[in-house]
Formats: C-alpha cells, sequence, structure tokens
C-alpha cells in the first residue's frame, strides 16, 4: 500500500509492516516484485535480508548474524530490486558463467558429472536470461556434523562456481528468473550429494599459510592481540576488580570503577590514574605494553619478534596432539534387544539371514516389516475378538509401524524383507485375477448367447400373453405372464466382474486412496519411504480431512466422502495399514509438539505402536541368501493371499485366562501413568490381539500348499501366540520409551550444538566469563554454558587449560582451547 509518497510492504494479514520504500518520481505504485519476493520467500521458510541503497546488507548483534524479524527494514533506504535471504540450513551452488571469460568455467555437463548426478539443472532455482548465471540449492544431509564444514568455498573447487552455507547470503536480483516463481521450502529441497559435502569439508579446502614475519598480513602487533588471554584473565592478573559490567582500576581512589570493553573488544578508561585514560580505545598490544613493559612497546615488540616462531612451532606441535573431534550425539534411553523368537518359526529364519545380509543391520526393521506386512495382506479376512463375552469388540489385524534411525541405520533397504513378501503376495493376487477374469469373459460369452435366446423366448411369451388377453383366455394369459416374469429374471442374472486387490500404495492422496480403499474392502497399506513428509501433509490447512481419514482407517471404521467433483463415496469399513522410515531429527519436532498439548488426537501414539529405534549396528558381510528360508516364507505369504472368507477367531480356554490376567493388570497400570504415557499403553490390548492373530495365522499357514490344499486354520489362538505376542509388548515398550524420549535427550544438546557451531567465532580459546558476555541464544543460563563445556571436552572440541597466577598467588586462570581440526 501508498501513503504520502511512501510505499509500506506488509505481511499476508496486512497486520505488519515489513519495509518501507520511497516512492520513486513521486509515484505511489507500489513495489510489486519486492513485496512478491519477499513474501515468496517468508512463505517458503527462508529469513528475507534486506538490501541497502548504498551496497551493504542490514546487519545487528555482533556483526555475525543478519535480522530474522523486520524492524531493522523500517526507515531505511533498502533497494527495490534486489532482496537476499540466510542460507543457515541450506547450501547454494553458484555457478557465475557470466562473469567468466571463454573456457574458465566448466560446462554443467562436467558439473554434473563431477557432482555424481544424473541431472543438476532439475534443481536450478534461479537463472538468468542467458542461461549462463545459475543457482541450484540444497538440504544439509541429516546428522551431519556441521562444524566440519566451512560455511563457504569460492572459487577454490572450481574457478567461477561458488559454495555457500550458514552465515552467508543468497541475493535474488529483479530480472534474474526464479524458476517456477517460488523456491522450494528447506524440507523440500534435494539433499546435498556427497561430493557437493567434500568441497565444504575443511580438511578438504586449502587455507593461505599465515606470514611469519610483521611483513605480511598478520602483522606482529595483529598476532598478538590474536593470541593474547582474554581480558578478563589480564585484569585479573594486574589486581583489576570486576563491579558489574565494569572493572575497577587497581589504583584508583574513588572507588567507582571506570573500565569498560567496548562492541570491538577496545579497551576504554576514564580512570584519572591509569596512564591509559587518554580519550582513545586500546588494545592488548596497548596494555600489556603498559602493565608488563611499562610502556616501552620497543622491547615488547622485539619480545614478540624473538619468540614469535617458537610460539608458531609450539602451537603447531600443539595441533599435533589433537585428534578429530567425536560426534555429538544425544543420550538415549536404553531399548530391548530383538529376539529372534518374538518372530513365528514360519518367518524367522528369512528375517533373521535378510538382516545379517544388509551388512548386519539391526533385525529390529525387517522383524516389523515382515508382521505389518503379513497383517496387511490378511486385512480383513480375520478379526480377534480379546474378550471372552464381548462381541462387540472385534479387531482387525492392521498395524501402522515406522523404523527409526540415523541415515546410515539400513532402514529402507531393511523394510524391503517384508515389502518383497508382500510383492509376492501380490502377484498371486494378480494371477487369481488374472484367472476369475479369464472365467468371467467365458462366462460372459455363455451368457451372452444364452440372452439372445431369452430375448427370442421373451418376444414369443409377450405375443402369447397379449394373444391370450384378446382372446379372454384367463389361463393362458397368467401362464404367459408367468413364464415372461421367469426368462426376464434369467436375463438379468449376468456374471459378477472379478475386482482386482491392490496390496499397497506409496504415495496418494486421500481421495484417490478412498477410491482405492472402496475396490480393495480387505484392506490396503500405506508405505511411505520418509514418513516426515506424510506427517507434514496432514497438518497442512489445504488437507483438513486427512487426519480423520487415516484415524479412521487405523480403526477400521465407516467412512463417508462427499465431493462436488465426483459422485459421494461410502466404505463401509475402511483398513488401512502403515509403513514407513523417519531419521529421528524430524521426529523431534513432532513429539515436542506432543508433549506440548499439540496434535493430541492419537495419531502419532497409533504410529509409535510397532515403531522401532535400535542401536546402530553392522559391519560388512557377503553370504549368499538363505534360499530355503525365503522361499518358505514366500510360501507362507501365498497361504495368506489367499484367504478369501471373513473370520472371527477368540483365544484358547488357556490362553483367554492369561489374556484375562494381563489385561486386568495393565488396566490397572495404565491408570497410575502419566498422561501422556496413558495414550501409549491405552492402545497396547488392541495391539497385543492383533500381533497374537498375526502370529496365530502365519503359524497355522506354514507347510500349506497354496496350489492344492484348502487353508482351513484353527479358529483359537494358541497360548503360544498370545505369550509371544505379550513378549512384542514388553520389546515395543521399551521402544517407545526412547521415541517419546528422544526430543527431550535433544534439548538436552541444543546448548552443545549452539557452542559447537559458534566455536569458530571463539577460536583459538576462551573464557567462562567471555562466553558468557556474547549473550547467544541457548547459552544464555550459566547451566546451558556449564553442559555444553562439559560435552564439548568429553568429545574433544575443546580442552581445559589451568593457568597459575603468575606471581604464585591469587586465583587460577582458567580457559578453553578450541580444537585446531575442527
Amino acid at each position: 500500500m501508498s501513503t504520502d509518497g511512501v510505499i509500506m510492504a506488509t505481511d499476508a494479514n496486512n497486520s505488519k509492516v515489513l519495509f518501507k520504500l520511497k516512492a520513486k518520481n513521486n509515484s505511489t505504485e507500489p513495489n510489486t516484485w519486492l513485496r512478491r519476493t519477499v513474501r515468496m520467500l517468508e512463505r517458503s521458510g527462508y529469513a528475507a535480508i534486506p538490501c541497502l541503497a548504498n551496497g551493504a546488507t542490514a546487519s545487528y548483534g555482533e556483526g555475525q548474524t543478519y535480522p530474522r524479524n523486520h524492524s531493522v527494514w523500517l526507515g531505511r533506504n533498502v533497494k527495490s530490486d534486489v532482496v537476499a535471504f540466510r542460507l543457515d540450513d541450506v547450501i547454494l551452488l553458484d555457478y557465475d558463467g557470466n562473469k567468466a571469460p571463454q573456457g574458465e568455467i566448466i560446462s554443467i555437463r562436467e558439473l554434473t558429472d563431477l557432482l555424481g548426478l544424473s541431472d543438476l539443472m532439475q534443481f536450478c532455482t534461479q537463472k538468468n536470461d542467458d542461461g549462463d548465471s545459475l543457482h541450484f540449492l540444497f538440504r544439509w544431509p541429516q546428522g551431519v556434523d556441521r562444524s566440519l564444514y566451512k560455511a563457504a568455498n569460492n572459487g577454490k573447487w572450481q574457478k567461477h562456481i561458488d559454495i555457500k552455507t550458514g552465515n552467508q547470503l543468497c541475493y535474488l536480483k529483479r530480472g534474474k528468473q526464479i524458476v517456477e516463481g517460488a523456491l522450494p521450502y528447506i524440507d523440500d529441497l534435494p539433499e546435498a550429494p556427497p561430493a557437493l559435502m567434500e568441497t565444504l569439508h575443511k580438511a578438504n579446502i586449502v587455507q593461505p599459510e599465515k606470514p611469519l614475519s610483521a611483513s605480511g598480513t598478520d602483522s606482529d602487533i595483529e598476532w598478538l592481540n590474536r593470541t593474547a588471554p582474554e581480558w578478563e584473565a589480564l585484569f585479573f592478573e594486574y589486581g583489576f576488580e570486576k563491579q558489574g559490567n565494569k572493572w575497577l582500576h587497581p589504583e584508583s581512589t574513588t572507588g567507582n570503577p571506570g573500565i569498560s570493553i567496548n562492541k570491538d573488544g577496545r579497551y576504554i578508561s576514564s580512570h584519572g590514574s591509569d596512564p591509559l585514560c587518554d580519550g582513545h580505545s586500546h588494545d592488548k598490544f596497548d596494555f600489556i605494553a603498559q602493565y608488563q613493559y611499562e610502556g616501552d612497546k620497543s622491547q615488547l615488540l622485539s619480545d614478540i619478534r624473538q619468540n614469535r616462531q617458537a610460539c608458531l612451532d609450539e602451537d603447531l606441535a600443539d595441533e599435533q596432539e589433537w585428534t578429530s573431534p567425536k560426534e555429538l550425539k544425544s543420550k538415549l534411553v536404553p531399548v530391548a534387544p530383538f529376539d529372534a523368537s518374538l518372530l513365528p518359526t514360519a518367518v524367522r529364519a528369512y528375517v533373521m539371514d535378510y538382516a545379517a545380509r544388509m551388512d548386519n543391520a539391526a533385525p529390529d526393521y525387517a522383524a516389523i516389516s515382515v508382521m505389518i506386512a503379513a497383517g496387511a495382506v490378511i486385512g480383513g479376512a480375520a478379526q480377534i475378538q480379546p474378550k471372552r463375552n464381548d462381541t462387540g469388540w472385534k479387531l482387525v489385524p492392521n498395524l501402522w509401524g515406522s523404523a527409526i534411525g540415523y541415515p546410515s541405520a539400513m532402514k529402507t533397504p531393511s523394510l524391503k524383507c517384508g515389502l518383497d513378501l508382500l510383492a509376492h503376495s501380490q502377484k498371486v493376487l494378480d494371477r487369481d485375477f488374472m484367472r476369475r477374469q479369464s472365467r468371467y469373459e467365458a462366462e460372459k460369452t455363455i451368457h451372452g448367447a444364452r440372452r439372445a435366446d431369452i430375448e427370442t423366448r421373451i418376444e414369443a411369451a409377450t405375443q402369447a400373453a397379449n394373444s391370450a388377453l384378446s382372446a379372454g383366455e384367463d389361463e393362458d394369459y397368467e401362464a404367459a405372464v408367468s413364464e415372461l416374469m421367469r426368462l426376464q429374471e434369467s436375463l438379468k442374472a449376468e456374471p459378477d466382474e472379478p475386482k482386482s486387490r491392490e496390496l499397497m500404495v506409496n504415495d496418494a492422496t486421500v481421495e484417490s486412496l478412498a477410491i482405492m480403499a472402496n475396490n480393495n474392502p480387505m484392506g490396503i497399506m500405506v508405505f511411505r519411504d520418509e514418513l516426515s513428509g506424510w506427517l507434514a501433509s496432514l497438518d497442512s490447512p489445504q488437507r483438513p480431512n486427512d487426519r480423520a481419514f487415516y484415524l479412521e482407517g487405523f480403526s477400521c471404521g465407516s467412512y463417508k466422502q462427499s465431493r462436488v467433483s465426483r459422485a459421494p463415496l461410502k466404505i463401509d469399513r475402511l483398513i488401512v495399514s502403515l509403513l514407513g522410515g523417519i531419521q529421528p531429527g524430524k521426529l523431534a519436532p513432532i513429539l515436542a509438539a506432543r508433549a506440548s498439548g499439540d496434535g493430541d488426537d492419537g495419531l502419532l501414539e497409533r504410529i509409535i505402536q510397532m515403531s522401532v529405534f535400535p542401536d546402530l549396528s553392522g559391519e560388512y558381510r557377503d553370504t549368499a541368501p538363505d534360499l530355503a528360508a525365503e522361499s518358505r516364507a514366500k510360501s507362507v505369504f501365498e497361504t495368506l493371499a489367499g484367504i478369501d472368507t471373513a473370520a472371527v477367531y477368540t483365544f484358547s480356554e488357556d490362553a483367554q485366562k492369561i489374556w484375562d490376567e494381563w489385561a486386568a493388570g495393565h488396566k490397572k497400570r495404565e491408570q497410575s501413568a502419566s498422561a501422556d504415557w496413558q495414550g501409549i499403553l491405552g492402545k497396547y490390548p488392541a495391539l497385543c490381539a492383533k500381533i497374537a492373530l498375526v502370529h496365530h495365522i502365519l503359524t497355522e499357514a506354514d507347510g500349506i500348499d497354496y496350489e492344492n490344499e484348502a487353508f482351513s486354520p484353527a479358529m483359537k489362538v494358541s497360548t503360544d501366540s498370545l505369550c509371544c505376542a505379550l513378549r512384542w509388548m514388553h520389546y515395543l515398550e521399551s521402544h517407545a520409551t526412547r521415541i517419546t524420549t528422544y526430543f527431550r535427550a535433544e534439548k538436552e544438546m541444543i546448548p552443545a550444538i549452539t557452542l559447537r557451531d559458534r566455536l569458530s567465532q571463539l577460536s583459538p580459546s576462551f573464557t567462562r566469563n567471555s562466553l558468557g558476555q556474547k549473550d547467544w541464544q541457548h547459552l544464555k543460563s550459566k547451566d546451558g554454558r556449564e553442559s555444553a563445556i562439559e560435552q564439548l571436552i568429553k568429545t574433544g572440541h575443546i580442552r581445559e587449560v589451568i593457568t597459575p597466577p603468575k606471581n604464585g598467588t591469587g586465583r587460577p586462570s582458567v580457559s578453553f582451547l578450541v580444537n585446531p581440526l575442527i
């Protein structure tokens, strides 16, 4: 909007002014490009940064960060044809072909090959008209220790190609096309390929050598200022007393502190007794010259030149003693290890062999994938009634779960263990459908021939009825009418067209999934390789009904869908199984929201039910598959796919007693649990019964010849299956505990992660006091700083150094050296 010759861009609700511009040539036309671009950046999750007319960007605080709010935009002379945004969690590959002389920059095809990609241009987010100035955006890989990487590699990897991230800026200029009109949301960006990450790795970036002489860029005075102790240590050593944010000179007679350190880290004094009280600010060189050399700067410089090489040699020797720091990881609560006896013997050997061939990956992932896949194939063909008398509580064995782990945990390859069996069952169903389709076509041909004969006989019966009616022969008329009705009924008896069953879908809207579910009353399984995207879509304001759909699909209830663009849809029983993988970092904010009361509709508790978060394990292994075990498991799943009649199972007499005793004790335990834990424990009885039913049917199907033998499982679930399900509950509860407490462990790590990421600004050393003066977020409290320091010492990021007092009296000084290998 515009008023009094000033253009003001506001947010989407017109509730907050983002920035102001003076109207050019007295025009009140709003700068639509800048306003639209800023809004696009905000919507896509980026922090927009104003660019000032003098060529600078608006900065604040200590200079190393840029504003995340728009207050600094007000009253500034903001440029209207360019805007910047931060690269906090984004990596920019800037291809400056427009600035490169002929032949000095590699081609896009060569760059694509260097990065190990098949197509780089699909990741292009901005380009000029000539197509020789390009921006490519990537997101940081999950679990990467960012302290091992630089924030920029400008032209050192390839000429005229800059790579930037972290506290760097990307500029969007008017006239340079933004591909598809908007930048992708940060979570939707492709993950940076390993070859690109290597360009930023500190070990791979050649740093210019620091000159050792005063004639170089690092003068003797600069060297001293860089390597001297912190001001606090210097003040304590020479008897200065701290009072609040200022210091009292040791020779002061007034008792009023008059010494401070300004924002540039320089010494300012108002004490009349202080030789450095001359109206100027002073560096550490001036201070040390005055208080250690009685003002003789020449002598101090001579000593620096004499000792600097020795100090450098000492520094280099010290650097060789350092080792690369360990990765910062959350301390997770222990979980129960997976026991192979949790699986029915029909699939046990197959699962354990599959996991072992995944370089001895944790078998937990493969195990839950097989159990969830089995429940999905059985679907609505079986129900279990856990209680003896309550016939109204029956459960379909659809299961929800996920594989939680870091990128190197082999989640996706391990989940294929169950997905392969599911795919095999789909082939059986497809073959059966083709047989039924062929029979249908034959019956349809026969019915077509019969239809012609019936229609001829209908015509004859109609004529007979008319003749009898005209002749007044009532008996003949009634006989003709009866024959006509019989023929018309037989005409309606067309063969039923068979329906194919689809067991799994990877990605589908709720509308299309509802149509699939309507055509698959036995149920369908949704598999998402990365569940975080699916969870994010459920929170989208544009998809308000998706959560309700999936919740109903878990409960196997009825579902009605009404859309203007299509006919209403009514599903008598919506059955949905769910399986996928997710990284812990993506799960943490969801768990935090649950702890704060958001998203308390029970969706997360349902996903957690068969979710596992095992410890990372594995070692290289190269062995042939156990074909006999694989064949046995596939045969069992063939039998499951052949179940076509619904049945209700109950516990055997002995199993029912075990169930009743366990369920009663579990109910008491649930009632005494915390509110958030009740949401998980309350769903365990149903989960236990479902697992018992799946275990029972898998066991019963073992050894059945699908092609030649009818499957008639025992209708009573055995004590063995129930006891195995109860062991599953103990195992899964330990994982649920780790999962639900993960975000708390991550929260405790935030101070240490923050300090780790800021170490480059503290190098080569810092003290507790200098760290406290930074006032950095997550490090404002003393407890947070102490926790961060303790953890970084343990992981080798920093080292504590205690220096005795110089004169043998007073307190020793404590500082922390930053690992030079970071």
